[in-house]
């Protein structure tokens, strides 16, 4: 791939001439030809040859700076010296600093690179890579895979948005935050491993990326905004661990192909649209600390027969259940008169009007109540009525 910079163009002026290069040589004892500057021949002089001019200039595979002459021949000058700007690296980097100090590099964009598979260094100019930057790889199609090393704490912004090529990441086992639409668009990336140290995903991270089928989450993950991972039509299931404590809006809507999904016991909130379209989810476990959920939490779910809801329940929003085709009913961990005290809205839910239709709702009963009614327990892990 030739990558063609003014800035290069300078560069390689500037090369040339230290390589004892001339843009147009005069013959020997001749005169310089009329528009040898430009890199016309030079009109011969006595017993003189016709002057070479630069046709070319461009940096390799390599990363080395080649320039072309006119009259065919190249010559390679090597790698292109570190002048500030950062052309000639494979990665182009900003400097992070501390009290006026340079601590660490983080990258900030493409260079000479253009492998499918790239590794990113841990150091540049003696100094840790601390952190893919905003953007930095951004529709880098030709991006097939990349692996960070344990120095990167940080994946920006936008950092690999719309890599459509990408299909594996390897994460170094320190980074802490994935930002906002970092690998969104990525529609090749088929697995996401969460480094062991993530402690935050952010807003729409992975949202559409259409071939993502697997998610193995950290237990340490405390946050996964909202978006995160919507539109991710080809993931089956999903296990939230017990250390993420705040789920993000929307944060698997039009997962259409997500089938079951276990949710942390340490989250309170379901929040609006949270599964919102995910037409093949079957089977969803809240945790037993949940307190309320949000307006069309579960809206339109085609394959949803059940949900177990926690006696912690205390708000159940107008719509959070709502156009399920085949619902059959919640099982609840409480009792009847505990049901009765959760404020239900009366807009949309498909288990009755306030909570006063039981007909839908059953009520856990460790054994078998002796009287009629909508009772249930568990018989090997499965919610079964009595």
């Amino acid at each position: 791939m030739k990558l063609k910079f003014t800035a290069i163009a300078l560069a390689a002026a500037f090369l040339v001439g230290a390589f004892g290069f001339a843009a147009c040589a005069p013959g020997k004892d001749g005169a310089p030809g009329k528009d040898g500057i430009n890199g016309a021949p030079g009109a011969p002089g006595k017993d003189g040859e016709d002057g070479v001019g630069i046709a070319d200039v461009y940096i390799d595979k390599e990363g080395n700076l080649i320039v072309k002459f006119t009259d065919g021949t190249e010559k390679n000058c090597g790698k292109l010296p570190d002048v500030g700007s950062g052309y000639g690296e494979q990665f182009l980097y900003s400097e992070i600093k501390q009290n006026g100090e340079v601590t660490g590099y983080a990258v900030r964009g493409i260079g000479s690179i253009s492998a499918a598979d790239i590794v990113i260094p841990s150091q540049y100019n003696g100094k840790p890579v601390t952190a893919i930057g905003k953007n930095a790889f951004f529709d880098c199609d030709f991006i097939e895979s990349v692996t960070l090393p344990d120095t990167v704490t940080d994946v920006a912004y936008g950092a690999f948005w719309g890599c459509d090529g990408l299909k594996s990441v390897g994460f170094g086992k320190n980074v802490e935050s994935v930002g906002e639409v970092a690998f969104a668009y990525c529609t090749a990336l088929e697995k996401f491993d969460c480094p062991e140290k993530l402690a935050y995903i952010g807003e729409s991270a992975f949202v559409s990326c259409t071939s993502l089928v697997e998610i193995n989450l950290n237990d340490g993950l405390e946050e996964i905004a909202r978006s995160a991972f919507s539109g991710c039509i080809a993931l089956e299931k999903v296990s939230v661990p017990d250390s993420v404590t705040t789920l993000g809006y929307a944060l698997f809507q039009q997962c259409f192909n997500l089938k079951s999904v276990k949710l942390s016991e340490s989250v309170t909130d379901i929040p609006e649209y949270c599964f919102a379209e995910c037409s093949a989810l079957e089977s969803v476990q809240l945790g037993d600390r949940v307190e309320k959920i949000g307006y069309s939490a579960f809206f339109q779910l085609a394959a949803l027969k059940t949900v177990v809801l926690p006696k912690s329940l205390k708000e159940i929003v107008s719509y959070a259940f709502y156009r399920l085709d085949t619902f059959e009913g919640v099982y609840y961990k409480g009792t009847a008169e505990e049901w009765g005290k959760i404020k239900i809205g009366k807009n949309g839910n498909e288990f009755g009007d306030g909570g006063n239709d039981w007909g839908k709702v059953y009520f856990y009963s460790e054994t078998q109540p002796a009287a009629e009614g909508n009772f249930w327990h568990y018989v090997g892990g499965v919610p079964t009525k009595w």
